[in-house]
């Protein structure tokens, strides 16, 4: 049995102030896919709670995780997607083409949320989703490790733990795991939309680093277009990050 290694980071997981903590936020728990036009929904969030602007990126978790990602090999491959059950797909199309379609996984996961599931246990007859697409890999015989890097504050997983996974908010654990693929989500539903730019200078800064980027066929995942604000920007955080592990 072969194993592969495989990091997923979900970008709000940098974010200053936690969105399921601060109720007052966000009118209600948000979807998936919202009800109203993004825009829409997000527009109706900053004015009932203009205190949305506030938030930030929390750029000592962000250098914490940069620091572990630029000591990875150039040639991992790297994926991009909005919804996080796109790993699943990355994991399909991209891993196990690269290996065999018998390889199982060692799962690290730093996000905010522990996406095993939420509410009902999962049916491998339904499609994964951005909420429960870890416990979705689990019913599918792929998973032989889970280790979920969280927040002080994120909300623990209540389900029936018919498994056992690692929680920790430490990001040691990485120190010796030579990862064969590398997840970034975007998770636009939690992302507050004035910090669009921040992910677009994070997925740019690992541009000067990795060699191959694979894009999920969603729309809008990322601005491929470089400016140079947004150039000056990714060099900057890029030599930041460097300059913290010295």
């Amino acid at each position: 049995m072969q194993i592969c290694s495989i990091l997923s980071i979900d970008f709000d997981k940098f974010l200053s102030q936690d969105l399921d903590a601060e109720a007052n936020l966000v009118d209600g728990k948000v979807s998936e896919i919202p009800k109203y036009q993004e825009n829409v929904q997000w527009l109706r969030r900053y004015y009932h709670a203009p205190e949305l602007l506030n938030v930030t990126i929390n750029e000592e978790e962000q250098m914490h995780c940069l620091d572990y990602l630029f000591k990875c090999l150039q040639d991992v491959p790297v994926y991009i997607s909005d919804s996080h059950r796109y790993l699943v797909r990355f994991l399909i199309d991209v891993i196990e083409r690269l290996h065999t379609p018998n390889v199982m996984y060692d799962i690290y996961n730093i996000d905010n949320h522990h996406d095993v599931y939420y509410g009902e246990v999962p049916n491998l007859r339904d499609p994964p989703k951005a909420n429960n697409w870890l416990y979705y890999t689990r019913l599918s015989n792929k998973l032989h490790k889970y280790v979920w890097i969280k927040n002080p504050n994120s909300m623990p997983f209540t389900g029936e733990r018919d498994f056992e996974f690692t929680e920790t908010e430490s990001y040691e654990i990485l120190r010796e795991v030579r990862f064969d693929g590398i997840h970034i989500c975007k998770s636009s539903p939690w992302l507050p939309p004035h910090l669009n730019r921040s992910f677009d200078t994070f997925v740019n800064a690992l541009m000067c680093h990795f060699n191959e980027f694979i894009y999920s066929e969603e729309p809008n995942v990322y601005n491929k277009e470089l400016t140079a604000d947004g150039i000056r920007e990714a060099i900057a955080l890029v030599s930041k990050a460097k300059w913290s592990r010295t």
